[in-house]
């Protein structure tokens, strides 16, 4: 828990971009990213939990007030690629600690598109972008990118995402 409470620190002056690297950073040994990223290592790392169960129509949920947080995946979800992006954008919400959404909303400029009036909407963007760069460092993409000749599809079997 407590790399998880040095990003809960960094998460309230930085982007998402940023606590993601930091997070990648802080849950791999330096200089070992190869993608796809280790997501359920990050999970462990950080302390969260997950389980899998029959959600109805949500892809996932998440509990904070109980020790450690524990993300629920969707039994139903059974595309890798779908739990990683769930699982990145729950620890999305975990990492900027949107549990505390009223006081978030009065307090925190949350970092995404301010065209949205709505603070949960504003919140799940802001986790979205958490779990796309986490998913996909701009660095490593960049790293692969001006190394390897690939076209998209190479890409999204490299990293793992869809």
């Amino acid at each position: 828990m407590k790399i998880l409470n040095q990003l809960q620190e960094m998460a309230l002056f930085d982007t998402p971009s940023v606590v993601a690297t930091r997070t990648i950073r802080l849950c791999q040994p330096q200089g070992s990213y190869i993608p796809p990223t280790p997501i359920q290592d990050i999970c462990d790392k950080l302390g969260v939990k997950r389980v899998t169960q029959d959600l109805g129509i949500n892809f996932g949920k998440l509990v904070y007030y109980k020790s450690p947080p524990t993300i629920y995946l969707n039994s139903v979800v059974t595309k890798q690629t779908s739990l990683n992006f769930i699982m990145a954008h729950m620890l999305g919400h975990i990492i900027f600690d949107h549990s505390k959404i009223d006081e978030i909303a009065e307090s925190k400029p949350v970092q995404m598109d301010h065209r949205a009036q709505d603070p949960k909407e504003l919140m799940c963007q802001e986790a979205n972008k958490f779990a796309a760069c986490l998913l996909v460092p701009w660095w490593a993409l960049h790293l692969y990118a001006t190394q390897f000749d690939a076209n998209l599809e190479t890409w999204v079997k490299k990293f793992k995402v869809s």
